[in-house]
């Protein structure tokens, strides 16, 4: 299913946002916007996800579009569980507290509402809200931040908060006290502070990349480790670089063949398959991934092993990769005993047809042998005093043949067939 959308023209506002927009400039996107937003609530939607990259602006004809509905809500209100801020869905820079799960109230249309006075701020002022450092001089000033329990108790004379921002995104705050002077953290100071805390957001931020990269690298070892299934890593020039404990149980090798480099893949794949890798090698070299096949793999001992094959290359280059081999063993004997099963089946079917045709025949036989023996004796009437001529009244064994084979060839009892004549009884 494919959907299609109409391109109403104009441009990101992010992208028209070099620096602070003057009121009339602000004004001419504002109130369109904010009327958008207005139509959208009144159809029972929330956003969620209100920044300049979701709105298209074309200054030449003063249009002005609300996009970006992909997360977007039909529920009045939801509540927002605690999540990872990397996975949470929305741009956190322009995400209502709510948002993040960390509060304790619901999702709801005013979320739209502060994401849209986040944008409004960047559009009058040139940047994101809370990106500036917060400058406390003196516990005991008239300042915001002078009630705050902690800064009583410590007797801060001055104190700085310093964000740690990369690409928009808030990685942490840089908190900075001085309990001995006031008005410490000069100008000066804070660039140097400032340059320290992009340092400092950029290594926190890698430091957080590297520990997720040795976290899916322990999820991978624990799968190769726990042998379930045969992993190799491989290159294209048929050299098997890294196998399992279960790949090398399977093909009959042991680790030193491995790490000898005694161990490829090409030389183990018999010369029938060798078709099927060259098409696996075209696929690889053009998508990166190959679908899972059959094919079987020489043993060490020479004997073959039926395997299910499938993977894929580590980089761009794609010139290495990784593989899943699964045993098919078990599975083939089973088809093998299946296909025997039905084998005998079908011959014991036979050999019962057959034996029921014998045993019918036999039946017919001995029908016809017992009427064919069988004396016919007259009674009800005298002998006649001269010996009478036995054609006359009695059947010969040809007829009765004849009899048996008309009933055998399908002749009912009332059809015609030639017979010898009926004798007439010398007592009439």
């Amino acid at each position: 299913m494919t959907l299609v959308l109409e391109d109403p023209g104009g441009a990101p506002l992010d992208r028209l946002l070099g620096g602070p927009l003057d009121v009339s400039q602000f004004l001419r996107i504002a109130i369109p916007l904010a009327g958008a937003l207005r139509r959208v609530h009144e159809r029972g939607l929330i956003h969620k996800d209100i920044k300049p990259a979701n709105i298209l602006a074309d200054p030449a004809s003063g249009g002005l579009w609300l996009t970006g509905f992909g997360i977007a809500s039909r529920l009045p209100r939801e509540h927002q569980a605690p999540a990872p801020l990397e996975v949470i869905a929305g741009t956190l820079a322009y995400m209502a507290p709510e948002q993040t799960g960390r509060m304790n109230r619901s999702v709801d249309s005013r979320s739209d509402l502060y994401s849209l006075g986040v944008t409004f701020y960047e559009m009058l002022t040139g940047q994101l809200p809370f990106t500036a450092a917060v400058i406390i001089d003196g516990a005991f000033a008239q300042d915001p931040f002078s009630a705050d329990e902690y800064i009583r108790q410590k007797h801060a004379r001055s104190v700085l908060f310093l964000p740690l921002v990369k690409q928009a995104k808030l990685i942490g705050v840089l908190y900075l006290e001085n309990k001995l002077a006031s008005h410490v953290f000069t100008p000066a100071r804070i660039s140097v502070l400032e340059l320290l805390a992009s340092q400092a957001a950029i290594s926190l931020e890698n430091a957080r990349l590297y520990s997720d990269l040795q976290e899916r690298e322990a999820k991978i070892r624990r799968l190769v480790e726990s042998d379930i299934i045969g992993i190799i890593m491989w290159d294209l020039e048929g050299r098997i670089i890294e196998a399992n404990e279960a790949f090398l149980h399977m093909v009959g090798y042991c680790r030193d063949d491995l790490v000898s480099g005694g161990l490829r893949w090409s030389a183990m794949t018999p010369a029938e398959w060798n078709y099927t890798h060259e098409r696996t090698v075209v696929e690889l070299r053009a998508t990166g991934s190959y679908k899972a096949f059959e094919k079987e793999y020489f043993r060490k001992d020479g004997s073959r092993v039926p395997v299910l094959l499938g993977g894929a290359t580590f980089n761009e280059r794609r010139d290495q990769g990784v593989s899943f081999v699964l045993d098919l063993t078990e599975r083939k004997r089973a088809e093998e005993e299946l296909r025997e099963s039905e084998r005998r089946y079908r011959e014991a079917q036979i050999a019962l047809a057959h034996a029921n045709r014998v045993t019918t025949m036999g039946q017919l036989a001995a029908s016809i042998s017992h009427e064919v023996n069988q004396p016919l004796v007259r009674t009800g009437c005298s002998m006649p005093s001269s010996p009478p001529n036995p054609a006359a009244w009695a059947w010969d064994s040809r007829s009765a043949v004849r009899s048996w084979k008309a009933m055998v060839a399908g002749f009912g009892p009332r059809q015609t067939y030639p017979t010898a004549p009926r004798f007439s009884s010398p007592c009439r």
